[in-house]
């Protein structure tokens, strides 16, 4: 029973995901978002576990699951506000040879923070408790950034893609009414690409890149041409798994099912998404919509 239990419940947050029936014609929608207020509220959102070693997150970071944190530097990028939330984990933290800056801890039960974690802001930490204190509520956002994913996934695409000697241009179509241009493309199609380039001229136009496929490892990658304040990238496969080896990335990542590894990766953006490991830098460059 518990295990028909746990699936009926595994089903029912997948579907936002999985009960979208067609493509859709509107983005307008999703524009006054979840992930979009996500994305201004925090850096890094991650709907699973976190394991981090040599880390430079400049914003804030939330983790729903467990976080292991070693030497680490959290919310290095704001002014010191001792009634913000600098680093949030529901779960379980474990935390040496770091720094949390620009605000306060938030931590879930039998955590550990090592002596030698600087708090540069406050040492106030607290308990995890959405209901008395306010914290985020990562099942709540979680529907909802499911359902935007849902939606992104299933748009059609206004834009075309080509790919020639490793380097995949992106090339915006008719704009239309719409202050949005869709790309979509395929894990199959990314294995031997190392850059993507934007080819068109409206650096303030919002572009949202749609991945589908179950996993791929973007190595010495980078990109171009891409303005990093108006660029997402949306991974659709539910519980892919995704590499970033040496990437060098323009954009915000949502992906709140997928798992993400990480080396020597600098992510200019956001991310939401299910689970984080390695080592990386992020820029807390504020998403922009139109």
């Amino acid at each position: 029973m518990c295990r028909i239990a746990s699936l009926l419940l595994l089903l029912w947050s997948l579907l936002p995901l999985i009960t979208l029936a067609g493509p859709s014609e509107s983005v307008d929608a999703y524009i006054p978002a979840s992930h979009k207020k996500l994305f201004s509220d925090y850096n890094v959102v991650i709907f699973g576990d976190v394991a981090l070693a040599r880390a430079a997150i400049k914003g804030p970071l939330a983790v729903q699951g467990s976080a292991e944190l070693a030497d680490f530097d959290v919310a290095g990028n704001g002014n010191c506000d001792k009634d913000a939330r600098a680093l949030v984990v529901a779960g379980k933290l474990t935390a040496r040879m770091g720094a949390v800056n620009s605000g306060y801890t938030v931590v879930g039960s039998r955590s550990r923070i090592d002596h030698s974690v600087k708090m540069t802001c406050t040492s106030r930490v607290e308990q995890y408790d959405p209901q008395r204190n306010g914290d985020i509520e990562f099942d709540v956002l979680r529907g909802n950034v499911l359902r935007e994913t849902g939606d992104m996934c299933v748009t059609s695409p206004t834009g075309e893609v080509e790919s020639e000697n490793g380097t995949m241009t992106f090339r915006p179509g008719d704009p239309g009414f719409s202050c949005y241009t869709f790309f979509k493309v395929r894990t199959d199609e990314l294995r031997l690409i190392t850059k993507w380039v934007y080819a068109g001229d409206d650096f303030y136009r919002n572009i949202v890149i749609v991945v589908s496929g179950l996993k791929v490892d973007f190595r010495d990658f980078g990109m171009e041409g891409f303005n990093a304040r108006r660029t997402l990238i949306v991974f659709c496969a539910v519980y892919g798994s995704f590499g970033l080896y040496n990437a060098k990335l323009h954009a915000s990542l949502l992906a709140p099912t997928a798992s993400f590894t990480t080396s020597n990766a600098i992510i200019n953006g956001s991310v939401v998404a299910g689970n984080l490991r390695g080592s990386l830098a992020t820029l807390h460059t504020n998403y922009v919509t139109c």
